[in-house]
C-alpha cells in the first residue's frame, strides 16, 4: 500500500496546488493542444486497456452514465487516477514502479491533461511490451468539437475498466482516505466560515453496507456541493447513474466518484491561498464499504453546514467571509 499513499500524496497536493488554476481552453500559454486531442489519445488508451484485457482474459467492464458541464479541474483528477492505476498495472506486471510527471505550471492547460493520459499509455504499452502484444493502437481521427466533457467520459471509462485488469484493484480503504480528504478540505472551507458547531463526529455505525449504497450516499454529497456552488455563483459538473447501474458499481467506481468530490472541494479550497492547507491523510488499514459509508455520512452533515453558511455568506468567495 505505500505505493498507493505515494500516489494519494500526488492527488492531494494537486487539489491543493492547482484548484483555482484548472481551465481548459485554447489560450493557455502551453501551445495548440485542444480537448479533441485529449479525447484522441485518451480513445488510443482504452484500446490499449482492450488489448490487455483480452490477453489477461478479464471480463468487460460497462458503466452507463450521464454527464455534463465537466470542467478541467474534473478531467484532471480523473486522468490522474488513471495514471495511478496503469502504474499500479505495470508494477503488478513489470515488477517496478515510475516516479509521476512534474507538477505543472499554472493555469492548468489541455496539455497538463494530455501529459497524464500519456503517461498512462507509457505504462500500458510497458506492460503491452512484457506480454509481447505488438499489434499497434491507431489513433482515430480528431473531431474538433469533442469537448471536456466528452474528455471525462472516456476517461472514466478507461479508469473502469483497468480497474478489473489489476491483481489488487482499488479497494473501499482508497475510497475511505478519498472520503476523509473531501472531509478534510471542507473542515478548513469551515474555518473560513466561521467552524463554530462544525460537525466532526462520526455517526452511528451501520453494517452491512455495499459499494452501492456508499456511491448513492456520495451521489447525495455532490448535490450539496453544487447547491454551494450554485450560491457561490460558481460551475460544476452534473453526473446522472441509472439505479440499475448504480447496484454494480465496484470500488473503483466509488473512488472515481469520490475523486470529483475532492476535485471540488479543493477548487475553492484553492481560491484562498491564506488558509492552511487540507490534512495529511494517512491509510487508515483496512476498511469495508460499511466504514466508508459512515464517513460519507459525515461528510454530508457537514456539506449541510458548509451550505448553511454560504446561504448567509453569499460573499464568502469575495473575501467577505466570516474570518
Amino acid at each position: 500500500m505505500a505505493d498507493l499513499r505515494r500516489w494519494i500524496g500526488v492527488g492531494a497536493l494537486m487539489a491543493a496546488c492547482y484548484g483555482p488554476a484548472l481551465r481548459l481552453g485554447a489560450a493557455d500559454g502551453h501551445g495548440k493542444i485542444q480537448p479533441a486531442d485529449v479525447f484522441v489519445r485518451a480513445t488510443q488508451v482504452r484500446e490499449e486497456i482492450e488489448q490487455l484485457r483480452v490477453e489477461l482474459g478479464k471480463p468487460v467492464s460497462v458503466f452507463q452514465f450521464e454527464v455534463r458541464a465537466a470542467s478541467p479541474r474534473e478531467v484532471y483528477f480523473q486522468a490522474l487516477t488513471l495514471l495511478m492505476k496503469a502504474d499500479r498495472l505495470a508494477f503488478e506486471q513489470l515488477g517496478r514502479r515510475t516516479a509521476p510527471p512534474a507538477r505543472p505550471s499554472k493555469p492548468i492547460a489541455p496539455q497538463d491533461v494530455l501529459t497524464l493520459v500519456e503517461a498512462a499509455q507509457q505504462r500500458l504499452r510497458q506492460v503491452k511490451e512484457q506480454l509481447k502484444i505488438e499489434q499497434p493502437v491507431q489513433a482515430p481521427p480528431r473531431d474538433p468539437t469533442k469537448t471536456p466533457t466528452d474528455v471525462f467520459r472516456a476517461i472514466v471509462q478507461a479508469n473502469r475498466q483497468l480497474n478489473v485488469l489489476l491483481d489488487q484493484p482499488f479497494a473501499p480503504s482508497d475510497v475511505y482516505q478519498q472520503v476523509q480528504r473531501a472531509s478534510g478540505l471542507a473542515s478548513v472551507l469551515a474555518s473560513r466560515l466561521g467552524d463554530t458547531e462544525f460537525p466532526r463526529q462520526l455517526p452511528e455505525f451501520q453494517r452491512g453496507k455495499r459499494p452501492a449504497d456508499v456511491y448513492r450516499q456520495l451521489l447525495t454529497c455532490l448535490a450539496k456541493i453544487q447547491k454551494i456552488f450554485a450560491k457561490s455563483d460558481l460551475k460544476i459538473l452534473d453526473i446522472e447513474v441509472p439505479d440499475a447501474m448504480i447496484d454494480q458499481v465496484t470500488p473503483s467506481d466509488v473512488y472515481d466518484l469520490a475523486s470529483v468530490l475532492v476535485a471540488e472541494l479543493a477548487y475553492l479550497h484553492g481560491r484562498y491561498p491564506e488558509v492552511e492547507p487540507p490534512p495529511t491523510i494517512f491509510y487508515p488499514g483496512r476498511k469495508f464499504p460499511s466504514h466508508v459509508h459512515q464517513a460519507a455520512r459525515l461528510l454530508d452533515r457537514q456539506l449541510d453546514w458548509l451550505a448553511e453558511q454560504v446561504s448567509q455568506q453569499p460573499s464568502w468567495l469575495k473575501g467577505e467571509a466570516t474570518p
